[in-house]
């Protein structure tokens, strides 16, 4: 519950201070990553939206990701492969939302049950 909190508490931080966003991702935890000249493209070369990012996985290659998000659909049938075409890596995205609540509470989800190393991206 406490981890929860912290989270949550990082999430309302980094809507509310705008540019010490950058200083808490770095800081409050290890899970929270910021985009940083990423540009993520669907697979039929469409921009994503900004958002939180849940991310099951980085791929440098197309069919291993592929391959592993058969299984991540198990449990998450929305999930996708997007294409990073800064870093030239594939990612998983298990969710994209603009609301945070319900980004924390996927990815408490995700970690105790099916994805312990899932991690949200700051896509913004």
């Amino acid at each position: 519950m406490k981890k929860l909190l912290f989270i949550f508490l990082v999430f309302c931080s980094l809507l509310s201070f705008g540019q010490d966003r950058d200083a808490l991702l770095k800081s409050k935890s290890r899970h929270l990553f910021q985009s940083e000249n990423y540009f993520f493209v669907e697979q039929n070369n469409t921009p994503l939206d900004s958002a939180f990012l849940i991310i099951g996985g980085v791929y440098s290659n197309q069919k291993y990701a592929q391959h592993d998000n058969k299984r991540i659909r198990l449990m998450f049938p929305d999930s996708k492969v997007i294409y990073n075409k800064a870093n030239n890596r594939y990612y998983i995205l298990i969710q994209e939302s603009k609301d945070v609540d319900e980004t924390i509470k996927t990815l408490k989800s995700l970690r105790s049950m099916y994805e312990p190393l899932a991690w949200v991206l700051v896509y913004f």
